[in-house]
């Protein structure tokens, strides 16, 4: 984005990034391939495809691990797990589409 400032979204399409450690300090690594970061007023959104719902799964348990805490119990309905977790001011929103394999996060630091 030529001219933008700080405050203007970053946005990177390149197929397969890396998980940006950087920018989530504290959260673990989704396996999966990442389509698109998103940068923009102190949150980074994510949109990564993965490979199946047991991926997800066992990620809501790397959370755990890692202690986050989650505004209700994850669990796959109807083809989708949607939950908020939380570890101290930091906020994570997950939404995971089963159809697609798609999940869209959002991680608020």
């Amino acid at each position: 984005m030529a001219g933008g400032t700080t405050s203007d979204p970053q946005v990177a399409t390149n197929q397969g990034q890396r998980w940006p450690t950087h920018e989530l300090p504290g959260l673990p690594e989704l396996k999966g391939h990442i389509d698109h970061v998103l940068q923009a007023d102190g949150s980074l959104f994510l949109e990564i495809t993965v490979e199946n719902s047991d991926v997800v799964l066992d990620y809501i348990e790397e959370l755990r691990k890692a202690d986050f805490s989650f505004d209700a119990e994850p669990e796959l309905k109807a083809g989708r797990v949607e939950f908020f977790a939380f570890r101290g001011d930091n906020i994570l929103g997950f939404v995971y589409k089963a159809e697609e394999n798609y999940v869209s996060m959002e991680y608020l630091k």
